[in-house]
C-alpha cells in the first residue's frame, strides 16, 4: 500500500473553492489543503474549515501572483517573478516581509501554526524566496516545524520540468541541511485542459506512477461547481480562469471512481490525517 498527501490548493481564493475543499474534506477524498491567507475571504472561510482541523494537513499557499498579493505591495505577474528571482531582484526584507504578513494572517485566523508550507505557482522555491522563507521559518518556529512541499516533479514535458528547474533541488538541499521536514515528489501537474474524462485519466497515471515511499504529494484544484453554489454568493465569483477544470476535478474526487481509481492503484490516503478514505 502506498500511501499519499493528496492537497487542495487555494483555499480561500474563492468561495466555491473552500466550499468544495470543505466537502470533500468532510468526504475524506483529501487530507491537505493550502491557504491563500491574503484572501479577504480567508477570515470566514477559516471559521468554516475549524470542524475539519483534526482531519487535513492546513498549511499557508504563500501567495505572491494573485490579485490579493498587490495589497501587500509586492506582487509580479509570474514571469515577472521568475525573471526577478533569477536575476535576484528582489529586496530580501520586502519578501521576509511579505512571508511574516502572510504567516500573521494565517495564524490570526486559525490560531496555530500552519502544518504545512507550499506556495502559489511554486514560488516557495523560486531563488531568493526560498533563503528567505528558512530565514523566517527557522527564526519562527523552533519546536512545531511546518513541513515543505519540494515541487519536484514527477513527471516530463516542459512545464513540470520547468517547475522543477526553479528551485526544487535547491530547496530540499537547504531543508536537509537545516534537517527540516520536507513532502516530494509532486505529482498533478497539467494545462487544465480536457475534461473530466482526461482528468481522471491523468490521476490514474499519475496514480501508476507514486513512489512506493509516503512522502508524495499529489496537488488539486478542485471548486464546487457554480450551479451548486448558493446564488447569495455569487456576487463574490470573480472570473477565475480555471473555473471549469476546477469543477470537473471536485465532481471526479468526489466520485467512486476515484475511490476505485485509488483501490486499484494499491493506495490510500496518508492516515496521520485521514483514517478513511471514500467512506
Amino acid at each position: 500500500m502506498r500511501f499519499l498527501t493528496l492537497c487542495a490548493d487555494d483555499f480561500a481564493y474563492r468561495p466555491q473553492i473552500s466550499a468544495g475543499i470543505i466537502e470533500l474534506a468532510r468526504n475524506n477524498r483529501i487530507n491537505a489543503t493550502s491557504v491563500m491567507s491574503l484572501s479577504p475571504f480567508w477570515p470566514e472561510h477559516a471559521a468554516q474549515l475549524r470542524e475539519l482541523k483534526n482531519k487535513l494537513s492546513v498549511g499557508l499557499h504563500i501567495d505572491l501572483t494573485s490579485e490579493f498579493a498587490i495589497h501587500t505591495g509586492l506582487t509580479a505577474s509570474l514571469p515577472m517573478a521568475m525573471f526577478k528571482s533569477l536575476l535576484h531582484l528582489w529586496s530580501t526584507a520586502d519578501i521576509k516581509r511579505s512571508i511574516e504578513q502572510q504567516l500573521n494572517s494565517f495564524e490570526a485566523c486559525w490560531q496555530s501554526a500552519p502544518d504545512h508550507i507550499d506556495g502559489h505557482q511554486h514560488i516557495q522555491q523560486f531563488p531568493q524566496w526560498r533563503d528567505a522563507l528558512f530565514e523566517v521559518l527557522y527564526q519562527r518556529y523552533t519546536n512545531h516545524k511546518p513541513w515543505l512541499r519540494i515541487s519536484k516533479v514527477l513527471q516530463s514535458g516542459f512545464k513540470p520540468c520547468l517547475i522543477t528547474a526553479m528551485g526544487a533541488n535547491a530547496l530540499q538541499s537547504r531543508a536537509s541541511q537545516l534537517a527540516w521536514p520536507v513532502r516530494s515528489p509532486l505529482s498533478g501537474v497539467y494545462d487544465f485542459k480536457g475534461n473530466i474524462n482526461t482528468y481522471r485519466l491523468q490521476m490514474q497515471n499519475w496514480l501508476a506512477n507514486l513512489p512506493r515511499h509516503n512522502q508524495s504529494v499529489l496537488m488539486c484544484h478542485p471548486a464546487l461547481p457554480a450551479d451548486g453554489f448558493k446564488p447569495e454568493s455569487m456576487h463574490a465569483n470573480h472570473y477565475d480562469p480555471l473555473q471549469a477544470s476546477r469543477s470537473w476535478e471536485f465532481l471526479y474526487l468526489n466520485s467512486t471512481d476515484f475511490c476505485n481509481d485509488l483501490e486499484l492503484a494499491d493506495t490510500s490516503l496518508d492516515p496521520v490525517y485521514s483514517t478513511t478514505v471514500c467512506q
